[in-house]
């Protein structure tokens, strides 16, 4: 893990395990073996210039330290979380067939033209996208999904086994209306006072539309 440059690296054929390389700056040069059973660490990379990662990965493969997907070649299987937490742009960016654990893309402004895999294994975090415009979510999720920066859901299809929770913290009541009105079904609180005032207010509105109302974060 301490390595900062891969000049002179030559990486085993094969490795059984997780490889720590989350120093390097750079992958140029590097050539690493067909598949990994294990995870690689490259959170300090800040160019896939030279990158030419496995084709298949065990474990999590951690990219964070990526701003930019162009020209970017995902391995075409990652048995564990992929991290891509500094991305912003999807331009380039094709993800792997396959991810079995988390898939991290928290800062993504927008989604339009991005594919995701059929499935993700655990959480799926895109808490900065503004609009589910161009959003062609996986067919199922494994955990949770974070879209707490949509400010509309209009166009958005959720995978089946994964509910929207609009969550209402200091929303007005007309704007609490508004979303039902698109389409929410479960309005959450996390503050009590604040739960209890809304919810003496839109009682009957709730049961009108059917709706679930519930605290979170206790």
């Amino acid at each position: 893990n301490n390595l900062t440059t891969a000049e002179g690296l030559k990486l085993p054929d094969s490795v059984g395990g997780d490889l720590g390389l989350g120093n390097l700056s750079t992958a140029e040069g590097l050539e690493f073996p067909d598949n990994m059973s294990g995870g690689l660490d490259l959170r300090s990379l800040n160019t896939v210039e030279g990158l030419n990662l496995p084709d298949s990965i065990g474990g999590d493969l951690d990219l964070s330290g990526l701003t930019s997907a162009e020209d970017l070649k995902l391995s075409d299987s990652i048995g564990g979380d992929l991290d891509l937490s500094s991305l912003t742009s999807t331009e380039g960016l094709k993800l792997p067939d396959s991810i079995s654990g988390n898939l991290d893309l928290s800062r993504l402004t927008s989604a339009e033209g991005l594919e995701f895999p059929d499935s993700v294994g655990g959480y799926l975090d895109i808490k900065h996208l503004t609009s589910a415009k161009g959003l062609k979510l996986p067919d199922t999720i494994g955990s949770d999904l974070n879209l707490s920066g949509l400010t509309s859901v209009e166009g958005l299809k959720l995978p089946s086994n994964v509910k929207l929770v609009a969550v209402s913290k200091r929303k007005s009541i007309d704007e609490i209306k508004k979303a039902i009105e698109l389409g929410v079904k479960i309005i959450a609180e996390n503050r009590i006072q604040e739960s209890i005032e809304k919810y003496d207010m839109l009682i009957n509105y709730f049961k009108e539309k059917n709706v679930k109302y519930q605290f979170i974060g206790h």
